[in-house]
């Protein structure tokens, strides 16, 4: 195909081409969705058809222009000869049929999966003996996959199909049965979440249909194969040092704990820096998004150009903002709930696989040295392990208040004896009764 330019010109209507009209919409928002849109060739799976390829060509704009047969000349292997069967092309992904069959096996697979995880958790739910018709649905489920399966290529016998659609099923019931068993929320707290998630990814489907239409085609996409490599490289270093820093803010700044003190692993020092900077990344990528749509309708686009050569700089500001305030206050507010959590005598929840204990404290001899003392003996104490010879202890104050919540202590691990109390919900230690 040579590749004079030419005007953009509409897209042709839904219906060009073979298949149907949502086949073809179908088909075409693939090609748009996966860049091949804005690429000079077109591959079709499949044996040699001419008449199919120059149908394909008529309903793609390669390039941002449509195929021209006047001026363009179509070459490629001749058709199969009269009489020759060409393999079948039932989810052939590059035509409108196959596509359109793909992505209903597709549809039909995930509804027959969703309907045996909700008979599953249907039948944990209900306390009465009518619960069990709901395997009815199940094994209906468990028929039409059956079904899918024998239909898909290659062909399988239907008894065989049949017997590996209800393991499947049966599976996906019993997974259902145990996933609302250990779940603490009501039913109406599982119906409000089964509402609003499918709004969650259609938001997401956006944003990230908005990224794609912002980045492509723009610098950053003709300089991705060198860009997002030396882009990954630093993120091994930083996600440890971020781990660090708000390990810095739970400990130190709130118990008064130095970090050297207790042991800390590379791993969770990643796992600690993974959400703040997931949830900067997805405010980040929302105005990308935000800005590809503005860029898509031409809302305020200059013409010829691409996106703004400050999105890119404004969008990691915003993210390494995002990522330290949002990293910071949780680590506040999770000291907050430790600390409550202590006061009232309960272990204090975890902070990314950092866990407190309570402990009671006994000194082997009157006058040992304690740092910060003196040593707290009466009531349960907070320890987050020992890196060395010191182990540091945490006591909350009787009355504490804001800025006075309790009190850090160190003392030599060889000077004393912990213990855990007699009781979860014991407030006291032997020495204080």
């Amino acid at each position: 195909m040579s590749e004079g330019a030419s005007d953009p010109v509409p897209d042709p209507p839904a219906s060009a081409g073979p298949g149907t009209p949502a086949a073809r919409w179908l088909l075409r928002f693939v090609r748009q969705a996966d860049g091949s849109h804005d690429q000079r060739a077109l591959s079709l799976a499949g044996p040699p058809d001419r008449a199919r390829a120059l149908s394909e060509l008529a309903a793609s704009r390669l390039g941002g222009r449509p195929f021209d047969p006047d001026r363009e000349e179509l070459t490629g292997p001749p058709d199969l000869p009269d009489g020759e069967v060409p393999p079948d092309p039932w989810l052939d992904s590059e035509t409108p049929g196959g596509l359109w069959s793909l992505a209903l096996t597709v549809v039909g697979t995930l509804l027959c999966m969703l309907v045996c995880l909700a008979v599953g958790g249907l039948v944990q739910a209900l306390d009465t003996p009518w619960r069990w018709l709901g395997l009815v649905p199940a094994a209906g489920a468990a028929v039409a996959g059956g079904a899918l399966i024998a239909a898909t290529p290659p062909r399988r016998p239907w008894p065989l199909s049949l017997l590996g659609s209800a393991v499947v099923g049966a599976v996906l019931v019993y997974v259902g049965h145990q996933l609302l068993a250990v779940t603490d929320g009501t039913g109406g707290t599982i119906v409000l979440r089964a509402v609003i998630m499918p709004l969650f990814v259609l938001l997401a489907l956006a944003v990230g249909y908005g990224v794609y239409w912002a980045l492509v085609p723009s610098w950053f996409s003709r300089h991705a194969n060198w860009l997002v490599p030396a882009l990954l490289a630093p993120l091994l270093l930083l996600l440890p040092w971020f781990g660090r820093l708000l390990y810095t803010v739970y400990l130190t700044m709130g118990f008064g704990i130095p970090v050297e003190s207790v042991p800390l692993t590379t791993y969770s020092m990643m796992y600690a820096a993974l959400k703040p900077m997931a949830v900067a990344a997805g405010c980040a990528l929302f105005f990308v998004g935000v800005a590809g749509w503005a860029r898509h309708l031409h809302w305020g686009r200059i013409p010829g150009e691409s996106s703004p050569t400050f999105l890119l700089p404004l969008s990691a500001l915003q993210y390494i903002v995002t990522a330290l305030l949002f990293g910071v206050l949780s680590a506040g507010y999770a000291w907050g709930d430790a600390v409550d959590a202590v006061r009232a005598g309960r272990t204090p929840p975890g902070y990314y696989g950092l866990g407190g204990t309570l402990m009671c404290v006994e000194p082997k001899d009157p006058d040992i040295p304690v740092y910060n003392g003196p040593l707290v003996t009466d009531r349960p104490v907070v320890t987050f392990g020992a890196s060395g010879e010191r182990v540091w202890l945490w006591a909350p104050s009787r009355q504490g208040s804001g800025s006075d919540q309790g009190r850090a202590m160190s003392v030599r691990l060889e000077d004393v004896t912990l213990t855990r109390p007699a009781a979860a919900e014991d407030r006291a230690c032997r020495d204080g009764r």
